[in-house]
């Protein structure tokens, strides 16, 4: 995956929380090398001068302000890339999902980007993972709000998928990049696709 002029290209991938964005990057720095997957969270805690990990103060912090500062770091770390790579992927969301709350997670920075990627997955799915992810690491997300039972919590995570849908559409169109929405359903098939459209851009 080397672009043919030998430009840095930036991604950004995006999906909710569980979707699998995590898993499917993780498993494409296996056979792919030449590739730095930027986690979003974990440099902007640092960016912030927060412990990693500080989910608590991250989310307590005005949203004004946080994405002031989102907006500093992103375009810092494009004009200012520091990786041997040639492909630089952005782990992050479209949406910032917490109390049963969906905010925009996005900016004028998005229009450096060389294209964008949308994870889905089925909503039933992305509930057992976040719970199960939950019994695994004892932090809880906080997506939902406090007396949401099942039937709740899948129609907002539906919500959710289908509103991301309609952000990266609109940036799409506003900056012109291309952008690709993957369903994950098996991991392998969706690695396939991400691989063949990175590629279908780099040429």
């Amino acid at each position: 995956m080397v672009s043919a002029n030998n430009k840095t290209r930036f991604y950004f991938v995006g999906g909710i929380n569980g979707s699998g964005k995590s898993t499917i990057l993780k498993e494409l720095t296996k056979t792919e090398k030449k590739v730095k997957i930027i986690h979003g969270s974990v440099y902007f805690m640092r960016w912030l001068g927060l412990k990693n990990g500080d989910y608590n103060t991250l989310r307590s912090l005005d949203d004004v302000f946080v994405l002031k500062e989102l907006d500093k770091m992103m375009n810092f770390l494009i004009k200012n890339p520091s990786f041997d790579a040639n492909l630089i992927i952005f782990n992050a969301h479209y949406l910032n999902i917490r109390y049963g709350k969906a905010i925009k997670w996005i900016g004028d920075w998005m229009r450096l980007m060389d294209g964008l990627f949308l994870i889905k997955s089925n909503p039933q799915i992305i509930l057992q993972r976040l719970n199960n992810d939950l019994k695994k690491t004892k932090r809880d997300r906080n997506l939902f709000s406090q007396n949401a039972n099942y039937v709740k919590k899948i129609k907002f995570l539906s919500f959710c998928n289908n509103k991301s849908e309609i952000i990266i559409k609109k940036l799409s169109k506003n900056f012109n990049i291309p952008y690709f929405i993957i369903n994950n359903k098996d991991i392998l098939k969706t690695i396939r696709s991400f691989k063949k459209h990175i590629k279908g851009l780099e040429v």
